[in-house]
Formats: structure tokens, C-alpha cells, sequence
């Protein structure tokens, strides 16, 4: 081994220039990978194509057009009723002009001012009007008295006290959707600067959007910074300039090369594969702090020349980072098995990236310090001196081996991890992952209150035996409606039903008649453009089918799929000659939880088991792997539920906590075990070899530690909470893996022969 290891670092040194040559150009071809990386938030597209749920969906959409929509909406201070509405008519005619790779970006707009209504007149005693007159002036007292008039029709685009109006926005889709979201932002923050105006944006395509942009400013700002303050860090354990460079030099190039394969491969830029870089820097500084630590010290003690004493640092070390790369890597490649793309592109990628900071360090990391300055003469390297003291060993002598407090603070953690583990609370919903004081938040509360809710599934009706054409059918249909909206759950429900009974009142007096139906499904252009878009977005050409918009209150953790159930199962059996569908986006995020469950707990249980297996095998010890992989489970299993007691939901983004958890957390335990199996032959009893394995290996974890953890705490600054309790819980999960690698592994190790 020693052989072998002097021969690796002679071969690196000899051939230092071309390969630093080819290490160039590799990083050149991969920075133009870079370039080909494009961002996409859409939680839709990371769902599998083969899910019930998203089937059901696309199943819909062929019969009904969902188109995507923006909702805007304008909360004045003031100003008279016609000032606002021609405000809103002006801004809608400024979101038309958006034009975007030479094609219309908005296709069209609903407000107010084209908002048609029906009325009396016309051929057949029936026709239809905008609520705003066009070509006449009209008086605020007049129009609201057109608006009451129409409340139904009306109520969604203007509030009871007439302080808020809405827009709903038709974006084109065959256009590029994130610059369209673009130009409508820039607009609409323009409006916002009016003093007596408030504008609100929303929307699954708006969420998308402004993802994106807030994770690009929260990547561009909070990257640097942790690497700052682990610079910071580096030098003040090493005070060696060299020393930093080389260890931030190799995170540096290891991203650059998993970020390039992502650009070749064409894996889109998320807001879960936005924190590789982070957990790669850990994974990278780790094995050069292990492996500067560990030259310094040999250097140090045998006064040996470069290559001897960097041979010395690879017999010791070289087993021991290879093995927390390679527990590292199954720990987050574990992720492969994901039904959802997000997190299988994040444990893929971080996998690779974990195994290039791996090659990086054993190649490059001698030829950094190969050009090291050398000393006259061999003298002691300030900093290195920075081991604990032989009063704070006899104190931990004592306190493990001596003392009941390995035995309280177990039952503690058994306590703590079952109250903690009941009460996780898993969330999809993007808009989850802004800030409660984001705009986005507080407009999707707005219009929850003005629309009736946010999160929406839609309900298809078919009757079994003839066309939906008669007043009877109707009835029924009006009486399901009912039913629904009486869910104490449900905002509102959308269909063809107000336009229906309007018709109907006008033309017999009646809340549904035949006449009313018949001249709704089946003129030709009577009511206009507008209606008849309306009618072929609620019913199908063969009028035997309606569609129902259902939109529930945004409730976190609540099961939209199991009220959509029960509305299905009653609608079945009160109404046995109709065919139910439900599908939707809310039923369609709710399905993510159910995957994000089973991702969880399928990555962690083969993590567990890939980890145990790869320490039995190059430990070639069962009872090894498993002291080795114990504390790195308990840790993990303790993460879990303080998310639990701090009411952080498990979603899109810290789902991968737990992974992390592993594919970090392992290194300090196999650090310990590989530094308590190298020198326990030295020493008469396993309690002193401890002893000094905490001196040796127990300085470089602590400091890892917090050099490592210090950069992740920058993390809680990031304006999403997602990302803020990435950073916390991983900054928590480093204190708490290496805190237990050095309780519970000398208590483990104890009786050890």
C-alpha cells in the first residue's frame, strides 16, 4: 500500500503539466456545457407522464382547452369607478401589445371592460351586451348599477366595495411562456409604483416564473458568500493562501464539470438542482481538509520531504475519503429510483459531482501543494497546532466512558424522534416556497378571497344515455353544484350554470328552461364570440358532457384527491346516470406528495442499506459497517423529526435534506472508524486508541464542521423557505452526524478486538 501510494504521488508529480493541460481543456469544454444550462421551474414537467393523476389531466385537456393564464389584479386607494375600469382597460390593451419572438405573447384579455352579459332584444328576443358601454358615457352611480345588476357574472373581476379589480391574462402558448411572465412583471411592477394603486400577479405560470428569478438572485448573491466565509474559515485554520485555493480551486472545477453534463444532457436549472454546488463544497473541502490536516501533521512529526510524507497522507487517508465518496455517492444516488425529475436529476448529478471532487482531490491536491514554498529548514506550520488539548481528552475520557450520559441522551433521542416524527407534514404546492411576505403569497391570498380559492380541480359530467339538452338535466346538474359549494372546503364553482339561468330569466321567467338551453347549445354566434368561446370551454360539441371548475381554499397539507373522492362517490350514487371524471393541477400536486412519501422513504432505506453493505465490504467487518453506519442513522432519524417539531414541511426542495443528511453525515463516522482501525494495534486498550483517534481524527472533524456548516448557515438568509431550512437543517445535521461519530462510535468501539 505504501508502495502503491508513493508511486501515485511520484506519477502525479512527474506528469503534473500535461495533466494540468488536459484538466484545462476538459474544464473548457465543460464551461461550454455550461452554456447550454436553461432554467425551469415547472413542478408540472418533473411529475412522471405514466401518473394516474397527470393521465387524467392530459385526458381533459383534449376535451376542454385549459389555456395558461395569468390573474392580475389592482387594489386602489382610491378613484372614481370608471377611472379604475378604464385603467384596467388600459392596462389590458398594454399587455396585448407584448410581443415575444415576433409573435403575440398575450392572446387576449377579461376584464370588466369585455365582459358580455345577456339581455332582451335581438331576433329571437335574446342578445347580449358588454356590462361597460363602448360608445357611450357612462356615470360611476350608472355603472354600478350595471354591475349588481350582473353580480354574477361580475364578481369575479371586482370586489363587494369596488377597491379591487381583476384581469385574467391568456398567454400564448406556443410562445416562450418565461419572457412572456417577463414582460408582464416589468409592466406590472411599473404599475406599482402609482402611490394609490397595489398590483397583484398570479398564476401556475407567474409561480414558475418567479421562481426562477428569485433562486437565480438567491443563487448569484448566497453562493459567493458561503464561499467566502469558508475561505475565511480555511485560512484561519491553515494561514496558508495556497491552501485555500487549492481546496476551493478543485470545488470549483468539480462544478463546473457536473453543471457542463447537465448543460450536454439538456437537464433543466431548478430550484432543487440549484443546491449541487452547495452540497458539493462540503463534500470537497471535507477531503482537503482530511488530507491537508493529515500532511501538515506528518510533515510536521517526521520531517520528511514532499513526497514522502503526501505518500504517508495517502496510505493513511486514501481508503478512508475514497470510502465516503463512494457512501456519498450511493447515499444521494439513491435518488435514481424518483418518480419525480426535480429530485432524480438532483441525486444523479450530485452523485457524479461527488465522485469528480473525489478524482480532483487525489490529483490535483498534490500538485498544489507540490509548488508549495519550501522552508530551509522543516519547522512547525502555524495552525497546526490546533488540536484538542490533553485536558479536554481526560474530560472526554470521562464523560463517555465513565459517566451515564451516552445512556440519557439515547433515551432522549428515542423520545424526541418519535413525538418529532408524528407531527412532519409533507407540502407541494409551489407557492409554499415563497415567503409569507412575498408578493406572491400576498396576492395569492387576495385573490383566494376574491376568486374563491387558488387551488383548483376540475369535475366532468357525462350522462350515460342522451345529450345534457333539457331542463331536467340541468336540474341535476344545478343540484351537484349546490352540493359542492356547500363544502365548507370550497370557494366556488365555475360552470355554465349562471349563464344558463340568466338566459333562462330572461326568456321565460324560469331559474332553467328548454328554451333558454336550447338557445345556448344550439345557436351559432347569437351571443357573440365571447359566449360562444364560453359555451365549447363548458360543454362538448356532442352536448352530452359539462365541465365543472372546482376551486378550493388553499389549506396546507390538506388532501385534495380524498375531497375530490367523496364528491366523485356521491355524485355516483345520488345520480347514477351520470359518469364522473375529476382531474386538475390540485389533484395533480397532490399526487407529488404521495411521490415525494415514497421517493423518501424508498432513496433512505437503500441509502441505509448500500451504505451498510459498501463499510461491511471494505471494512471486511459486519460489526464495523454496522457501528460505522449506526450514528449516521440516528442522525438522520433526529433531523427528521426536528423538522417535524419546527413545522417544516418535507417538499420539492427539502426532501433531499434527509439524503444529504446521509451522503455528508457518513464521512465523519467513517473517518473515525478508518483512524480507530489504523492505529488501535499501537495502543494496550481500545479505550486509549480511542482516545487518540479523537486527538488525530476528532480535530479535523470538528473543524470540518464548522467550516463546512458555517458556509451552509449563510443559507438562512435566502429569501425562499425552502432554501432557508435547507441551510438551517443541514448546518443542524453536520453538528448533530459529528457530535454522534464522536459519542456513540467510542462507546461502539469499546469492547472492539
Amino acid at each position: 500500500m505504501a508502495l502503491s501510494s508513493e508511486n501515485l504521488v511520484n506519477s502525479i508529480i512527474k506528469y503534473r503539466i500535461p495533466i494540468m493541460c488536459g484538466m484545462a481543456i476538459i474544464t473548457l469544454f465543460f464551461i461550454y456545457g455550461n452554456t447550454k444550462i436553461y432554467v425551469d421551474n415547472d413542478n408540472m414537467k418533473s411529475v412522471p407522464n405514466d401518473l394516474k393523476e397527470k393521465v387524467e389531466f392530459e385526458a381533459l385537456q383534449e376535451k376542454f382547452s385549459t389555456p395558461f393564464t395569468l390573474i392580475f389584479m389592482a387594489e386602489f386607494a382610491s378613484a372614481d369607478l370608471v377611472e379604475k375600469c378604464d385603467s384596467m382597460a388600459v392596462w389590458a390593451r398594454r399587455f396585448e401589445k407584448i410581443t415575444v419572438d415576433s409573435g403575440q405573447g398575450i392572446t387576449g384579455t377579461i376584464h370588466l371592460g369585455t365582459l358580455r352579459v345577456p339581455v332582451k332584444g335581438g331576433f329571437l328576443g335574446l342578445t347580449s351586451e358588454n356590462v361597460i358601454p363602448r360608445k357611450k358615457n357612462i356615470t360611476s352611480d350608472e355603472l354600478r348599477k350595471r354591475i349588481q345588476k350582473h353580480r354574477q357574472f361580475t364578481a369575479t373581476y371586482i370586489s363587494d366595495d369596488e377597491s379591487i379589480l381583476g384581469m385574467i391574462l391568456l398567454v400564448n402558448p406556443d410562445l416562450n411562456r418565461p419572457k412572456i411572465v417577463a414582460h408582464v412583471v416589468k409592466m406590472v411592477e411599473q404599475y406599482d409604483t402609482y402611490p394609490s394603486i397595489k398590483t397583484y400577479l398570479t398564476g401556475a405560470t407567474s409561480t414558475s416564473y418567479l421562481l426562477s428569478r428569485s433562486m437565480k438572485r438567491d443563487f448569484a448573491i448566497l453562493l459567493p458568500i458561503c464561499l467566502l466565509v469558508a475561505s475565511l474559515l480555511l485560512y484561519f485554520i491553515f494561514r496558508k493562501v495556497l491552501y485555500v485555493l487549492g481546496s476551493l480551486s478543485i470545488i470549483a472545477i468539480a462544478v463546473i464539470w457536473t453543471f457542463g453534463i447537465m448543460g450536454l444532457v439538456g437537464v433543466p436549472f431548478s430550484v432543487v438542482t440549484s443546491v449541487i454546488p452547495i452540497i458539493l463544497f462540503p463534500v470537497g473541502v471535507a477531503n482537503s481538509i482530511h488530507v491537508l490536516k493529515t500532511y501538515s501533521r506528518i510533515r510536521r512529526q517526521e520531517r520528511k520531504d514532499f513526497i514522502v510524507s503526501f505518500s504517508a497522507t495517502y496510505h493513511e487517508l486514501l481508503r478512508p475519503i475514497a470510502l465516503t465518496s463512494i457512501t456519498t455517492f450511493f447515499g444521494f444516488g439513491s435518488f435514481v429510483f424518483s418518480s419525480i425529475s426535480w429530485t432524480r436529476h438532483f441525486g444523479i448529478f450530485t452523485g457524479i459531482g461527488v465522485m469528480f471532487s473525489l478524482f480532483l482531490t487525489v490529483l490535483l491536491l498534490p500538485i498544489f501543494l507540490y509548488y508549495e514554498p519550501k522552508p530551509k529548514t522543516v519547522r512547525t506550520i502555524k495552525g497546526d497546532n490546533l488540536y484538542l488539548p490533553d485536558s479536554f481528552l481526560e474530560r472526554y475520557r470521562k464523560i463517555i466512558f465513565e459517566s451515564p450520559f451516552c445512556a440519557i441522551l439515547f433515551i432522549v433521542l428515542i423520545v424526541v424522534c418519535i413525538i418529532g416524527a408524528l407531527r412532519v407534514r409533507y407540502e407541494s404546492n409551489p407557492i409554499s416556497l415563497f415567503s409569507k411576505k412575498s408578493t406572491i403569497r400576498k396576492s395569492d391570498k387576495l385573490i383566494e378571497r376574491q376568486f374563491g380559492g387558488t387551488r383548483f380541480f376540475y369535475i366532468l359530467l357525462k350522462h350515460k344515455k342522451e345529450e345534457i339538452t333539457t331542463a331536467t338535466r340541468w336540474a341535476e346538474v344545478d343540484s351537484i353544484i349546490s352540493y359542492i359549494r356547500r363544502n365548507e372546503n370550497i370557494g366556488d364553482v365555475n360552470s355554465i350554470m349562471p349563464l344558463l339561468k340568466e338566459t333562462s330569466r330572461l326568456l321565460s321567467n324560469t331559474s332553467i328552461s328548454n328554451s333558454g338551453i336550447s338557445l345556448l347549445l344550439k345557436s351559432k354566434g347569437l351571443f357573440g364570440k365571447r359566449f360562444r368561446s364560453l359555451i365549447q370551454s363548458r360543454v362538448t360539441p356532442d352536448k352530452r358532457t359539462t365541465k365543472l371548475d372546482v376551486l378550493c381554499k388553499n389549506i396546507p397539507g390538506f388532501k385534495y384527491t380524498v375531497l375530490a373522492e367523496q364528491i366523485k362517490k356521491h355524485i355516483e350514487a345520488g345520480y347514477p346516470d351520470w359518469e364522473v371524471d375529476v382531474a386538475g393541477p390540485a389533484l395533480l400536486i397532490d399526487s407529488m406528495i404521495t411521490l415525494l412519501i415514497k421517493t423518501q422513504i424508498s432513496s433512505i432505506t437503500l441509502a441505509f442499506f448500500s451504505v451498510f453493505f459498501i463499510l461491511t465490504l471494505l471494512f471486511r467487518s459486519v460489526k464495523v459497517g454496522f457501528f460505522t453506519t449506526l450514528p449516521m442513522i440516528l442522525s438522520t432519524i433526529t433531523v427528521y423529526a426536528l423538522m417535524g417539531l419546527f413545522n417544516v414541511p418535507v417538499n420539492m426542495v427539502t426532501v433531499i435534506i434527509m439524503n444529504t443528511c446521509i451522503g455528508i453525515g457518513i464521512d465523519y463516522s467513517i473517518h473515525f472508524t478508518a483512524g480507530f482501525m489504523y492505529i488501535h494495534k499501537r495502543f494496550s486498550t481500545p479505550i486509549d486508541a480511542l482516545v487518540q483517534t479523537m486527538k488525530n481524527k476528532g480535530t479535523v472533524i470538528m473543524f470540518n464542521t464548522f467550516v463546512v456548516g458555517a458556509g451552509f448557515f449563510v443559507l438562512v438568509f435566502s429569501s425562499f423557505p425552502p432554501i432557508r431550512n435547507f441551510g438551517l437543517f443541514i448546518f443542524l445535521s453536520m453538528l448533530i452526524s459529528s457530535s454522534f461519530a464522536l459519542i456513540f462510535l467510542p462507546i461502539l468501539f469499546r469492547k472492539y478486538q
